[in-house]
């Protein structure tokens, strides 16, 4: 895969995507221009969209082919990566990064604000410099299912359910359970992909086949029909003995959706946060302060035992003891 080096027409710096505006930015210069002026721009060169692979967790990353040697996002290693021969998949569909680090910061702040635990000497937004922005890879199910559910006076009731942008997470490299907990993302936003919303990330292929998440995907799907079914305020609700459903109609599409990932240490601990780079939700594990947590347990240990006592002399007045 190709992506283009889009050149500014006014100085001929290279063009960045800039997240705040939505624009291509030269770095030179500073002037902007849309999707569409971009597209138009004569371009100078291309460079081709490389696999890499890290030799030390095995990460499949795409990147321009200028680069040689990176620090991997995942295992944080500096490596010399190594690029394969194999073809590089298109992806479908994008949804371009809407937070950028101003933006970041604030909402890291948010997150870190009436956190009673934090360490005094930690400050999240020391670290905001440090966030990679990447695109993690999703497969996209949309289904239709054709529904027969039975119901008790034998009356059968069909119905046909299109289930639209199922997200399956195609990245062995990030916690599933934790991505889930910066989704969903708003499909509404999803754009033809373009290789110039790439400029300044980096892209990981998937390494997860849509084939392994069918199984996945099919009982999501038949959950969510049984809740339609059981759901008196449903357009489906039925009270039945017997539901079938079939699929009638698969579509799949590989999109990139965009992540900021914070890895740092403190106090010889490393932490992990992620960011959803359209909405803004945060996820992640936090320092905790030892003595902090320690006379928080000791008060609430001590107001416990207060209320007890109290109890009991209530009791014994009563003569129940």
């Amino acid at each position: 895969m190709e992506i283009i080096d889009n050149k500014c027409p006014s100085c001929g710096a290279s063009l960045e995507y800039n997240i705040e505006t939505q624009n291509w930015k030269c770095k030179h210069c500073r002037k902007e221009y849309g999707l569409s002026e971009v597209k138009k721009i004569k371009h100078s060169s291309r460079k081709n969209i490389n696999e890499l692979i890290c030799p030390t967790c095995n990460a499949k990353l795409m990147v321009n082919d200028n680069i040689i040697s990176t620090k991997c996002i995942y295992c944080r290693n500096d490596v010399i990566v190594e690029k394969t021969k194999d073809k590089i998949s298109v992806p479908d569909k994008i949804i371009p990064f809407r937070v950028g680090k101003k933006e970041l910061k604030r909402v890291l702040k948010d997150f870190t604000k009436n956190k009673k635990l934090l360490p005094d000497t930690f400050d999240i937004t020391k670290y905001v410099n440090e966030a990679q922005g990447i695109y993690i890879p999703f497969w996209l199910f949309t289904n239709k299912y054709k529904v027969t559910a039975r119901k008790e006076n034998s009356i059968v009731k069909k119905a046909e359910m299109l289930f639209e942008n199922i997200p399956l997470d195609a990245n062995k490299h990030l916690d599933n359970n934790l991505i889930r907990t910066i989704e969903p993302y708003n499909y509404n936003e999803l754009t033809k992909f373009d290789a110039s919303y790439l400029a300044g990330f980096i892209a990981q292929k998937y390494d997860i086949e849509s084939s392994e998440g069918k199984k996945e995907i099919k009982e999501r799907c038949a959950l969510s029909i049984e809740e339609l079914l059981s759901n008196p305020k449903s357009k489906y609700a039925v009270n039945n003995d017997l539901v079938h459903e079939t699929l009638i109609e698969e579509k799949i599409e590989y999109a990139l959706l965009p992540l900021w990932l914070i890895d740092f240490e403190f106090n010889n601990d490393k932490y992990l946060i992620i960011v959803n780079g359209q909405t803004g939700k945060v996820s992640g594990h936090l320092p905790i302060s030892k003595s902090r947590k320690f006379y928080l347990s000791l008060g609430v240990f001590s107001i416990s035992l207060i209320i007890l006592l109290i109890v009991f002399i209530m009791l014994r007045w009563v003569g129940v003891l």
